[in-house]
């Protein structure tokens, strides 16, 4: 399961309603535009959606990985960070077990 956060849900989720019209890959000014989202915030949220082989990001265009995952949806980064590092203490406590 990949833990994401709402506003990178929110861009993954505007990729699949714009992949159909763009099928070489839905580029970073229209995502933009239709988020309202600072570029800066917007490439760091693609590269973290890249990161987690949810899209692919190049030449400043993002497209859906071919992968199906499932995917969980936390508030913050901070939200995430830490419902990781509690998979990863538990997988630690059952390898010491």
């Amino acid at each position: 399961m990949i833990t994401i956060t709402r506003n990178e849900e929110v861009v993954l989720n505007q990729i699949k309603i714009y992949s159909m019209e763009y099928p070489q890959g839905v580029p970073v000014n229209v995502l933009r535009k239709e988020l309202g989202f600072h570029e800066y915030d917007l490439v760091q949220i693609l590269e973290e959606l890249q990161e987690k082989d949810l899209i692919v990001f190049k030449d400043n265009k993002a497209t859906l990985s071919d992968s199906e995952k499932e995917i969980n949806t936390v508030n913050s980064k901070k939200d995430v960070e830490e419902l990781e590092l509690d998979r990863k203490e538990k997988a630690a406590y059952e390898l010491i077990k």
